[in-house]
């Protein structure tokens, strides 16, 4: 199948803060990782404006690049690590980052797979919409707390009604993990992400369809 070159899309986080993204708008089974999808639009601009993000933040799922380069772009993080499992996908992130100048970290990272875990614990895991049918859900949350940082805290963003969101809470939980999640109701997250703002919604039209929800990971710390 011969697909059509990808194309350079202009993110808009907000007013004068862009990211450039090599998009891939049609792709092949298994590479939609190369495509820029609206979760992971709502996630860079969650980490834009989230308050008290600070040290090592790692992106699991990281497709684009797009919330880990903003995190190099418009935050002051001591290290960002991007990762995937997907070679096409990671090479596109690589390009991606050098578009954008951004100093991160990208390195290859199988959930399925320890022997791919980095000997690392962040103050941040961020993702988005990494729980859909077929999942590795369990190999997921194993990946999270191998990884995160005793008082560190993980953000996960999906769109609301995905079915699988019940598994992913119950595997959580059985894990000795706590969760909560809470719709991000501001109306910025779901803005237009182009100075041409229908041309932002055709490209991007679920922004305008789904509630995004954020999901809060911990360690259960007892005092």
């Amino acid at each position: 199948m011969n697909l059509p070159p990808p194309v350079i899309r202009h993110i808009l986080l907000e007013e004068n803060k862009n990211i450039d993204i090599k998009d891939q708008v049609f792709f092949q089974t298994g590479n939609d990782g190369v495509h820029q999808w609206e979760s992971g639009i709502v996630l860079a601009r969650f980490v834009l404006w989230a308050e008290n993000l600070h040290g090592k933040i790692l992106e699991l799922g990281s497709g684009s690049g797009l919330a880990g380069i903003t995190c190099s772009k418009y935050r002051n993080f001591e290290e960002v690590v991007l990762t995937d499992y997907n070679e096409r996908v990671i090479a596109n992130m690589t390009e991606n980052a050098a578009l954008n100048h951004a100093r991160v970290s990208i390195k290859y990272m199988d959930w399925t797979n320890a022997s791919t875990y980095l000997d690392t614990r962040f103050d941040f895991i961020i993702g988005s919409d990494l729980i859909y049918d077929g999942a590795p859900i369990r190999e997921l949350i194993r990946t999270i707390a191998a990884h995160l940082a005793q008082t560190g805290s993980c953000y996960i963003i999906m769109p609301n009604k995905r079915k699988m969101t019940p598994v992913f809470i119950t595997e959580i939980e059985q894990a000795g993990l706590q969760v909560e999640s809470s719709p991000l109701l501001d109306e910025r997250y779901r803005e237009s992400p182009s100075e041409n703002k229908a041309q932002g919604y055709r490209d991007f039209i679920e922004l305008q369809l789904h509630t995004y929800i954020l999901y809060t990971i911990k360690f259960n710390n007892l005092e």
